[in-house]
């Protein structure tokens, strides 16, 4: 069975199911999980068979913010960890990819001074631990 996490916004919360689909293909979902927030540019990068993390921009602060989800149990319930911001500076365009098991590469832009950085973030649960930002560039992008 392959396991699949569906994402949907709607207005200012995230809806997220997981699923599984047999040889056959067919589809079986679990309960619908949503945690609120003001998010915009939402990414999601998968740890394990059972966990992913979560970055995205809160629309209010423009911070990036990592969360933790897990699935378990047969019917592939999701829930989710506590939201961590990253960084108390003003981003835009997040992505994040993994590392291994407990680890994620972020980037963003750092909005005051426009330079592209990178942290990686640790799962140390239930907290996060992050690395120290570097940019690739003194020179600022634009979008």
């Amino acid at each position: 069975m392959k396991k699949l996490i569906i994402t949907i916004f709607a207005f200012a919360a995230m809806f997220a199911v997981a699923g599984s689909a047999s040889a056959a293909l067919v589809p079986n979902f679990g309960s619908e999980t949503s945690f609120s927030g003001s998010i915009t540019d939402l990414q999601i990068a998968k740890l394990s068979d059972t966990t992913f993390a979560i970055v995205y921009i809160d629309s209010i602060s423009n911070y990036p913010v990592i969360i933790k989800g897990t699935i378990s149990g047969v019917g592939s319930a999701i829930t989710f960890g506590s939201p961590w911001s990253i960084t108390s500076s003003a981003v835009t365009d997040v992505s994040i990819t993994t590392l291994d098991s407990s680890n994620v590469a972020i980037g963003y832009i750092d909005t005051a001074t426009g330079y592209p950085l990178i942290i990686k973030a640790t799962d140390a649960s239930p907290n996060w631990t992050f690395g120290t930002a570097w940019s690739a560039t003194s020179s600022s992008v634009s979008e």
